[in-house]
């Protein structure tokens, strides 16, 4: 079984991020997150050095403009 872990970061400020909010606040019994959790996205790893490959991610995510563009909820990951 492989092991995992999970780190949470900041997504970008967006329109769309705030629509979901909206969404969340409008629909509690269809929701399965509260509105704040939409401000953060999480990055899910398996297998080893976790925490260095969230990061480099996370970084490649935020310096290419993609996080502006795209927010996320979350991102599963597998290095080889």
């Amino acid at each position: 079984m492989a092991t995992h872990e999970t780190y949470k970061f900041k997504n970008e400020p967006h329109e769309r991020v705030e629509q979901i909010k909206e969404w969340i606040r409008n629909n509690p019994p269809l929701a399965r997150r509260n509105p704040d959790e939409a401000n953060f996205f999480e990055i899910e790893v398996f297998g080893y050095n976790h925490e260095r490959e969230a990061k480099a991610l996370y970084e490649a995510l935020k310096q290419s403009g993609y996080l502006k563009n795209h927010p996320l909820f979350k991102i599963r990951i597998d290095p080889m």
